[in-house]
């Protein structure tokens, strides 16, 4: 009996904006070795797809795409501050 090989098959992620912020959040507060900017980009594009487009949450959104592009030059507090601002949008 054969078992099909999914490695073809990118992850699948939730479709939660909640959950993808807090995929994000591992990645971008814990250290570089876990950072993928890769699986960043994916996660901010999955998020923006999902959330309203509000003057406040425009100017987080836009400020965690620069966060994703270089976590290293933003303090974590920030990071938390722009994550909490999109969390629980669903």
């Amino acid at each position: 009996m054969m078992i099909p090989n999914d490695s073809n098959h990118p992850p699948q992620f939730s479709p939660s904006v909640s959950e993808n912020i807090d995929s994000l959040a591992q990645m971008l507060l814990s250290t570089s070795l876990s950072y993928e900017q890769e699986t960043c980009q994916f996660l901010l594009e999955k998020i923006k797809e999902k959330i309203p487009l509000t003057p406040q949450l425009q100017g987080s959104l836009e400020q965690l795409e620069e966060i994703v592009q270089s976590p290293s030059t933003f303090e974590p507090y920030a990071v938390q501050q722009v994550l909490s601002t999109l969390r629980g949008i669903d």
